[in-house]
């Protein structure tokens, strides 16, 4: 029910509303419904469940060695590049952590193939010096879906909604 609050005695205190710091202030013009979550040793996660999507804010103490899909928390943000975190390891999960039965497979989709199609020449030269390089490392050939994810993130990662851009440029 919305909205509407949950305690797990000792294990969580669990909040559904509108109320909320939006991860993307890109966002602002939905209604919001967010979920917060106060979890033992100090962790809070906050979801905001959108139409096709969610954005999550995940805040707690940096742990030894944490590592993962959006960095290290090491506040260096040049070793938290996707081609980076992928040369690492540390966006994959170990069959014993998956929180589902199986691993889905990331596919490269058609959409993202067409923003590639739409990015600057510049960037796209940009692009293959630097991804080409980097691609490499995880013994990947051009061309490969790491490399293209290396392409998409100089050609609109400094977007701060590339797929809502992205979507105003296809005309979707």
């Amino acid at each position: 029910h919305f909205p509407s609050d949950y305690t797990l005695d000792g294990i969580a205190d669990i909040t559904y509303n509108a109320e909320g710091r939006l991860v993307d202030s890109s966002s602002y013009r939905w209604e919001r419904h967010i979920v917060h979550m106060r979890l033992p040793e100090d962790v809070h996660i906050i979801v905001l469940r959108w139409g096709n999507y969610i954005d999550l804010r995940i805040a707690m103490r940096p742990q030894p060695a944490q590592d993962g899909s959006c960095g290290n928390a090491n506040r260096d943000p040049s070793d938290d590049t996707t081609v980076a975190i992928m040369s690492r390891g540390a966006n994959i999960i170990a069959p014993g952590e998956l929180l589902f039965r199986h691993r889905e497979p990331v596919n490269f989709t058609t959409f993202e193939e067409r923003l590639l199609d739409r990015c600057s020449t510049d960037l796209m030269h940009q692009a293959a010096v630097k991804c080409s390089q980097e691609v490499q490392g995880f013994r990947q050939a051009p061309g490969s879906n790491e490399y293209k994810m290396c392409a998409l993130n100089i050609c609109y990662g400094a977007n701060l909604h590339a797929l809502e851009e992205g979507t105003k440029m296809l005309g979707e």
